[in-house]
This record gives C-alpha cells, structure tokens and sequence, in this order.
C-alpha cells in the first residue's frame, strides 16, 4: 500500500474492491429458481390434494348423511307401534295358509280400523281425483309400507298402475311431477316420534259405537296439532284418524282430550280427509267410532283422583294404546334452481319438499320379496330368493327387503376439474343399460368431477320374519 502526504491530508491508495462474479450469480439464481420451482410445486400439490380431500370428503359426507336418514326410515317402515304392520291380514292367502305373511294372526283380534273419509259411503271407490288421492295416501289397510316406482327414462313405471288413479295424476297431485324420470321414486309409510299414552277412552260394550274423546296429559299435547292425521294403536288394533279439535285442560288441568268428529266440508275446522261415520249416519256433534278400546277403564272417582294429584305420569303406568302421527314419505331425485340434480323428500302432510343433498347422479331402489316370509338364511336375515325393480313387483306386500344404490358427484365449483379423465364406475340403473356409468356423457363442465357409488340393503324390521316367535306366533289367549 502506498501513502504520500498532501498538506494536512494522508491519502492512501487501497486494492480494486473484490464482488461476486458472473458465474456466481448465475448459480445462485439457478439454485433459487430451484428451490422457488419446488416450494411452488409442494404448494400446488397441497392445495390440490386438499381439494382432492374436500371433494372426496363432501361425497362421503353426503353419502352418509343420506343412507343413513334413508335406510333408517325404510327400516322402520309398516311401524303401527305395537302393531307391526301395516298389512297385517289384508289381500292375502287364508289365516291358516303357510304362504300368508303374519301366519297364525286371527283376522278377528288383529286388525286395522280406517275412520277417514276416503269415500263417499254410498260409493265404496273413489269418485274424483281428490278422493283417489285420499285413498292412495291413507288407505293403510290396502297400501303397503313400501311402494316404488321404476324409473325409465321417458316415465315412472310400477308394477301396477295405483288404484283409481294414473300414476301421471299422483305425482301431479303431490306435487313432484318434475322428478326425474331417469331414477327411482320411493315411498315410505309409517308412524313416527314418542308414543302418546291414551289415559281415558270410555266407550261402553258395543266398540262400534261413536266415540267419547280420548284424554292425554297435558305434557303431550304439543305433540299434536289440529288436522293431523293420526294412529290410535294397541299390540291388538290400530286406527286410523284425524284429529278435529284439542281441548285444553279437560277435564280438568294436566289433561287435554282429541276430538274426532265428522266435520263437514265447509265447517270453519274441517281440513282434509276428514273423518267419516260409516256405522250410522254422521253427527258433526259426536266423534266417529275408532272401532276399539284405546284405554283401561278409569272410574269417575279415580278420576277426580287423579284431578287432585300434581303427578298425573303414574296414569301412564296402566295404559293400553297410544297416538302416533302418520308419515307418508316420498323420495326422489330433481333438478335444484340452480339446474344441479338433488335428492328430495316430499312429506305428504308438508307443502314444500325438502332437498336432503345435490349432486345426484343415480337413484336406484331393487326389492327383496319372499312370498313364504317364513324361512331365514341367518338371523336377523330372510332367506330372499332375488331383488327386483320396482315394475317386476307382483305383490308390495311381500317386499321384506330393499337394496339402495346412490351415484353422487362434487358439486362444489371448485370440485369441477378433480379428475384427469372422466370416470367410469359400475351402476346397476345407469341410462344406456349397460351398468356402468361413463361421465363423458355428462355436460362438459361436469365430465371430470369426482364420482362415487353408495349401497345399503335395508331389511324392513316390521315385516321380517326372524326377528322373533312372537312376531309370527299368535300369542295364547290369555295374553290377548
């Protein structure tokens, strides 16, 4: 280093200042476009695969959702409460014959009383739309607990068309007749929620006499409403009605009694089917017979006991019916407001349908039947000869079973590009009969969503015959 002295100043010369050369830099650039290249693609692969996620969890989610809120009902249908089914002794072989469903039930004990008015009783069919309506609904002594319709691309077809009505005017007249006719419809009937214990039902010997009203605690109550239509049912009998007027604290507080009476059609609380008298001639003032004894004798005096007690819930202890409400469930698939096809269940007793889940790309429904319903494979199991759709049904009646197929896609926009190519999977009621559902038939948006099929078979508990001798074995008659 050289230094020389300039007045008062010292200058020094110092080396060239070293830096980074080319190569150098080009390297380290390199080196970061690598590690930025797969940062980037880690981030990209993540979000991907959190989509993949999203999309697969979302199907499995809604597959669940609805197997399970459908089999569950299903399962349950023909439930009567005590009474378990819906089609105990009606349009089959003689008590006696071995091909009968209930075999050993006796006609005269077992049996379902119908207090609607289905008909005119005059005419004992149906006259108008209206009424054939009525009687596909709550004619529970002649509809099965489960119905279906097949579904075939240009119509709904059953095995055979519903009384007194086509089956074009039955759906119009629920209002689902924008179904989709490329899947299956099914419906389902059957009581639901607690049982409502019948404390008092005073009815003298004659059971087909008009009927005193039937007392309930007060605790119940908000259970019912006016017009619903309901089912009074012991371990012997069941009938069905609807109910015409709730009396609040009758006879006395802590009760509450159900009118059923025989409203014309332009009284202020009629509401439809209404109630009919098919004993004697109608009394709008008097309620119909419910053919049978709901409750034990209570006397006056151990009533006004129980007026002057606090706790009435010890009445329950003794009782012999209770109310349920009546469900009539329809599912079927149609296209949302948005165009997207969804699973929907109608309530008969409801205005609006509700959509349980979207994305709906298959709907099938194949039936178990055995017509002995007397032998069992294992337990718990009917020994089911096959499944067939629903137009290959003779008789709904010996359906014990129903086998439940659901295609579902991701519906959400950003699940619309999840696979590379569109998905084949195999679906027994896929539309070109092939049984293999090929997305590329699908509009182009929706060709490579995710895809996957859900099946469940569902064994009808009211009707199997391997859950127990009591359910198949009349009972001695010193248990009736």
């Amino acid at each position: 280093m050289n230094t020389q002295n300039v007045g008062l100043f010292r200058w020094t010369r110092t080396s060239p200042q070293q830096g980074f050369t080319l190569v150098e830099i080009l390297v380290a650039m390199t080196v970061g476009l690598f590690l930025t290249g797969g940062i980037l693609s880690l981030f990209v692969g993540s979000k991907q695969s959190y989509t993949n996620n999203g999309a697969i969890g979302a199907v499995q989610e809604n597959g669940r959702y609805v197997l399970e809120t459908m089999t569950q009902e299903l399962r349950q249908a023909g439930l009567l409460g005590c009474q378990r089914s819906l089609m105990l002794q009606k349009e089959l072989s003689a008590v006696l014959s071995p091909a009968r469903l209930m075999y050993g039930f006796s006609d005269d004990t077992y049996r379902i009383y119908n207090a609607l008015a289905l008909v005119n009783p005059v005419n004992t069919n149906p006259d108008t739309t209206a009424e054939a309506l009525d009687w596909w609904l709550y004619n529970i002594n002649n509809q099965a607990p489960i119905e279906g319709f097949d579904g075939q691309g240009i119509a709904f077809v059953p095995s055979s068309p519903p009384a007194f009505i086509s089956t074009l005017d039955l759906f119009d007249k629920l209002g689902i007749d924008d179904a989709n006719k490329d899947h299956d419809v099914i419906v389902s009937r059957r009581v639901f929620g607690r049982p409502i214990p019948i404390i008092r039902h005073d009815i003298d010997e004659d059971p087909l006499t008009p009927s005193p009203p039937l007392v309930i605690l007060d605790e119940y109550a908000a259970d019912l409403k006016i017009g619903n239509i309901v089912v009074a049912s012991t371990c012997e009998h069941a009938t069905v009605f609807q109910i015409t007027d709730i009396r609040k604290n009758t006879p006395c507080d802590g009760f509450h009694t159900l009118e059923f009476k025989p409203l014309s059609l332009g009284h202020l609380d009629y509401s439809p089917p209404g109630n009919q008298e098919y004993e004697s001639p109608p009394d709008p003032d008097i309620n119909v017979s419910l053919g049978s004894r709901y409750a034990n004798d209570i006397s006056d005096i151990d009533m006004a006991n129980a007026c002057a007690t606090t706790n009435k819930r010890y009445l329950i202890e003794d009782t012999i019916g209770a109310i349920y409400r009546l469900q009539v469930n329809i599912y079927y698939v149609q296209n949302n407001g948005d165009g997207v096809p969804s699973l929907y269940r109608k309530n008969v007793f409801e205005p609006n349908p509700e959509e349980l889940i979207t994305g709906v790309y298959g709907l099938q429904f194949l039936y178990g039947t055995n017509s002995l319903a007397s032998s069992c494979a294992t337990e718990n199991q009917p020994d089911l000869t096959d499944y067939k759709t629903a137009d290959q049904i003779a008789n709904w009646n010996e359906v014990n079973a129903v086998k439940v197929s659901l295609l579902l896609g991701s519906m959400d926009d950003s699940h619309a590009n999840i696979v590379d190519s569109a998905m084949k999977l195999p679906f027994p009621d896929a539309g070109d009969g092939s049984g293999v559902f090929d997305a590329s038939s699908l509009a182009a948006a929706d060709r490579k969503r995710l895809f996957q099929v859900f099946t469940s078979t569902v064994y009808l508990r009211n009707k199997l015959p391997c859950l127990g001798l009591d359910q198949w074995t009349k009972p001695p008659s010193s248990e009736l």
